[in-house]
């Protein structure tokens, strides 16, 4: 992936140096190549290998209302008062959304 990213920025700063000249035709361009240099250093950044080792699940519209989808640890046990809901760094709850996308490996 690192020379996938390298191979991007170097068109990048090939397209910087042309819009610079004058060729505003270009910026476009550029910022698909921002965009996918982001999204490739940060799945690097999250260790991802290939793409067909995860399945992509887009949460449905369950037709609730406004509702959240709350992520729990059952911690192998049936009784739901024994669940621990997941929390982030910042011991805030993790809730997610109709449209929300999640990464499982396969």
């Amino acid at each position: 992936m690192y020379r996938a990213i390298e191979h991007l920025k170097s068109e990048r700063q090939s397209l910087v140096e042309k819009i610079r000249g004058g060729a505003h035709d270009e910026i476009e361009s550029k910022l698909e190549i921002e965009n996918a240099i982001s999204w490739l250093e940060k799945i690097m950044e999250l260790g991802l290998k290939r793409s067909n080792s995860y399945d992509f699940v887009k949460l449905p519209d369950m037709a609730t209302g406004y509702s959240e989808y709350h992520i729990f640890n059952d911690c192998e046990m049936a009784d739901i008062e024994n669940w621990i809901e997941l929390k982030d760094e910042d011991n805030k709850f993790i809730t997610l959304i109709m449209d929300d996308i999640l990464i499982r490996s396969k």
